[in-house]
Parts: C-alpha cells; sequence; structure tokens
C-alpha cells in the first residue's frame, strides 16, 4: 500500500465494491420473510407458529427448519454470522485507516474496536446482559419494555458518538454524509426499531406474533444497511488503481492522508 497516487490509470474510491453487502443483506432478509411467511401458513390449526416441532417430512417441516436457519432474529443463524462479518469488516477498514493516516489515529483504532466488540455481540448477544441494568433503568423511569437493555445500549451508542464525533466531522462532506447516515439508520434499526419489536411482545403477552417478525426483519435490515453505509464511508476515503494485470496500488484521499 502506498500514500502516493499520481500516474497511470485514474484511481476510483473503494467504496463502489460496497454496496455488494447492500445487496446481500436485502436478500438474506427477503429470504427470512419468505420462510416465516411459508411456515406461518402452513401451521396446523391450533398450533402457534414457530412454537411447536412440525412433523417430519411435511411441508410445514421444510419451511420451520429453513427458517430456523435463515431467521433474522435468531442469533445462530446465517443472517446474524453475515452481521458479525460485516462488522468484521467495519472493524478491519477502521484499523487500516489507522495504519495509514497520520490524522486521528487513536479515534480510529477506537473506531475498530467497537466494530470487533458489535462483531462478538452478533454471535454471542453481549448486549442482553445489560437487560438487569436496563430494568433498574426503566424502574426509575417508570416505563415498562419488553427489551430493557436498549435503555443503557442508547447511553453506550451516546458515549460513542460522543468519542467519535470530532473524527467524523473531520472527514471530507462524501465520507462524513455516508457514515452519519450509516449510524443513524442503524440506530433506527437496534433501538428504535427494536424497543417497537419488544412492546409488540409484550403486548401479546410474550408470544412472538407476525407482528413482532414484521417489525424484527425491517430492524434487522435497518442494522445491515447502516453498516453497509458506515463501510462505505470509510471506504470512500481509500482510492484504488490497477496498475497491470495483479499489480494495484491502494492510498488514501489527500484530505486524510
Amino acid at each position: 500500500m502506498n500514500n502516493d497516487v499520481t500516474h497511470g490509470e485514474p484511481p476510483r474510491h473503494a467504496a463502489r465494491w460496497a454496496w455488494w453487502p447492500g445487496a446481500l443483506s436485502l436478500l438474506l432478509v427477503v429470504v427470512s420473510g419468505t420462510l416465516y411467511t411459508g411456515m406461518y401458513l402452513t401451521t396446523p390449526e391450533g398450533v402457534l407458529p414457530g412454537y411447536a416441532e412440525p412433523t417430519r417430512g411435511t411441508l410445514h417441516w421444510f419451511f420451520f427448519r429453513s427458517w430456523g436457519v435463515m431467521d433474522v432474529a435468531r442469533e445462530q443463524s446465517v443472517p446474524a454470522w453475515y452481521s458479525s462479518v460485516l462488522w468484521a469488516v467495519f472493524a478491519l477498514a477502521a484499523f487500516v485507516m489507522a495504519a495509514m493516516t497520520r490524522l486521528r489515529r487513536v479515534s480510529w483504532v477506537l473506531l475498530g474496536l467497537v466494530g470487533l466488540a458489535a462483531s462478538a455481540d452478533e454471535t454471542v448477544a453481549l448486549h442482553e446482559r445489560l437487560g438487569s441494568v436496563g430494568d433498574r433503568m426503566a424502574e426509575a423511569l417508570g416505563i415498562e419494555v419488553q427489551f430493557a437493555w436498549a435503555i443503557p445500549g442508547a447511553v453506550l451508542a451516546l458515549g460513542v458518538v460522543a468519542l467519535l464525533w470530532r473524527l467524523v466531522w473531520s472527514l471530507p462532506r462524501t465520507a462524513r454524509a455516508l457514515l452519519i447516515a450509516g449510524g443513524a439508520v442503524f440506530l433506527l434499526g437496534a433501538l428504535v426499531l427494536e424497543t417497537i419489536s419488544g412492546q409488540i411482545m409484550l403486548r401479546f403477552d410474550g408470544v412472538i406474533t407476525w407482528h413482532q417478525h414484521l417489525v424484527t426483519h425491517f430492524e434487522e435490515l435497518c442494522e445491515m444497511l447502516g453498516l453497509t453505509l458506515a463501510i462505505a464511508g470509510i471506504l470512500r476515503l481509500v482510492l484504488v488503481r490497477r496498475e497491470g494485470p495483479a499489480s494495484w496500488r491502494v492510498a488514501l484521499e489527500p484530505a486524510v492522508a
């Protein structure tokens, strides 16, 4: 890698490769929703959809098993694994920026650590351990929420924003806009829609219904698309030029080099 791109084929922003993950995110959510719908419609009368083990070999069994692997709401599923990979890519991009730039390296490292923590959270649900803290905060506020972890989660999110705001605001306009938009879309899903999903579940006495699944699908889509926008924001700062059949030169935008 080199911070000097001065000759040969015009360099292109690496962000042009960031839109494929967004398309794949949409595909995963659509597949999950389609399989859930199939499972719901083939559930025998008198049985709560998603709660009873179906008869092996039936159409309902096929949808039930397939949905279990592709369910966006489950921690151990293909979409959860994919979200974890997206966060890891985000972290890697931030660490690469820390290595290549001379500006705000500590902030880039911090951003990378946030990505690593979020990547781990996607597979082991670390955020749910904030539930007891959230319960006490909800009681103090006089409110009742199903997913109480969202309250301390919002406080942590504000803390991250406060620590990294100067870094984001110092970036070129397009990269800054992508990172801010990505963060806003992600938090819309992770905090707002997650809370709405929990309140729907609370309304139905803890039973997971199609209403809750519908909101959850939009929630997970917002999270993945928001993360894709954030990755694109970082990659917007990276210039890539092909110099030969197997030769590439990577550099940073002059404003952050």
